[in-house]
């Protein structure tokens, strides 16, 4: 699975399984996520970051939504801060 960013729009693409019912497309079926709401795997992939930098981060006081996803611009500006004060 990757992530990309395509027209402005942050995308989850998966390559085809070798499905039958999809065999005869060679493009990746896509499937449209949030930057607002990523599962926290996902995040990490995003921002080449282990998956346990981010938990790290995330006991250290990252902040998260309630069903435990991150927003990318809010984690990104609690990095900052960490960062502007020397962390």
């Amino acid at each position: 699975m990757l992530l990309a960013l395509k027209q402005g729009e942050l995308w989850k693409t998966k390559h085809n399984s070798g499905d039958p019912e999809v065999a005869d497309s060679n493009l990746p079926s896509t499937e449209r996520v949030s930057p607002a709401a990523l599962p926290v795997q996902d995040a990490a992939r995003a921002l080449g970051l282990s998956v346990e930098t981010v938990r790290e981060d995330i006991a250290a006081g990252a902040p998260t939504n309630a069903d435990g996803t991150l927003n990318l611009v809010h984690y990104a500006a609690w990095l900052n801060g960490k960062i502007a004060d020397g962390d």
